[in-house]
């Protein structure tokens, strides 16, 4: 009689472990799960993770002028992620280099401080890409403020579309939330 009963404990303590390690299991798949984003218009689709949201069409050019989709990462005010994309009819590829060297001169020009952190010519879905990282500064008041950013933008033609993925944060938050784009540029797609 008293085997029977050792079994009996023995066998509850077993499933009550298998039950609460099915049940963490489940947690965590949960728990862990990133944001779909899918814009229907442009085909856009990536993973967000949890702490990142889509910002509204009213407050995207708040954080960046130039986007037409943005998302911020809700534990930090200074990192943002913006899209834009411009229709270039016609044009199925662009001299790469050239490329760049303009676009530098350009941002030389227009953005103050602006300072080469890194610059690579790479591929993105399969198609040539510019991949620039730089410093900036931009006027925060009339009394000489000034907010320090750090920009890393990869550019390419997709479609006769001209795409710019534009993520910005603080230069002390960069390798940080770094990890995120790349963990999103890892998911990027378009289907159109």
């Amino acid at each position: 009689m008293h085997k029977a009963s050792d079994w009996v404990l023995k066998n509850k303590i077993i499933i009550i472990v298998l039950v609460f390690a099915v049940a963490m299991i489940i947690f965590l798949f949960f728990n862990n799960q990133n944001n779909v984003y899918y814009d229907q218009q442009t085909g856009i689709s990536l993973n967000l993770p949890k702490n990142w949201l889509e910002l509204s069409k009213d407050d995207v050019t708040t954080y960046n002028p130039e986007a037409k989709i943005g998302f911020i990462k809700t534990d930090s005010e200074d990192t943002t992620l913006g899209f834009r994309i411009d229709e270039v009819p016609g044009k199925e590829n662009f001299k790469i280099q050239e490329s760049l060297e303009v676009i530098k001169q350009g941002y030389q020009e227009k953005i103050d401080d602006f300072t080469i952190i890194d610059e690579k010519i790479s591929s993105f879905l399969n198609t040539p890409s510019i991949d620039l990282t730089y410093s900036y500064s931009v006027p925060t008041d009339d009394k000489g403020g000034k907010y320090r950013g750090t920009q890393r933008q990869i550019l390419f033609l997709h479609n006769e579309k001209f795409y710019r993925l534009m993520f910005n944060t603080s230069p002390k938050d960069f390798e940080r939330d770094n990890k995120d784009f790349e963990k999103m540029l890892n998911t990027f797609k378009i289907s159109n």
